[in-house]
Formats: structure tokens, sequence, C-alpha cells
């Protein structure tokens, strides 16, 4: 209804300008859990080590 009457073009492109880490960032809430992960590395807490066959469980267990 917005649109109603008038030509509309829609332009669909790819955008290869922004990586992961910029649209990572561009997020307030995803850039504070990078910003808090990348700190507990550093002082190495909340750090928690997983086996070969814990991550293939984890990833197998995960609904796409």
């Amino acid at each position: 209804s917005t649109f109603k009457g008038k030509k509309v073009a829609v332009q669909i492109y790819e955008d290869d300008t922004i990586n992961e880490t910029e649209y990572l960032l561009s997020d307030p809430i995803a850039k504070e859990r990078l910003s808090s992960s990348i700190k507990n590395v550093k002082n190495q807490q909340c750090l928690r080590e997983y086996t070969l066959n814990e991550i293939e469980s984890i990833v197998n267990d995960v609904s796409i």
C-alpha cells in the first residue's frame, strides 16, 4: 500500500566491502561479546577446552 500506483525499482547486489569483523563490530551487542571474549582469552578466564568428539557432537546437534 505504501507504493501503490508508484513505480518501484529493486536493486540486488553483493557488497564485498564489509568483512566479518566490521560486520560484528557494527552490532553493539556482538561488539561487546567479542570484546569480552578477547579480554577473557587474554586473561585466561572463562575458557573451556573441547575434544574433537565434543565439537563434532555440537556441530551435528545444531539444527539449521
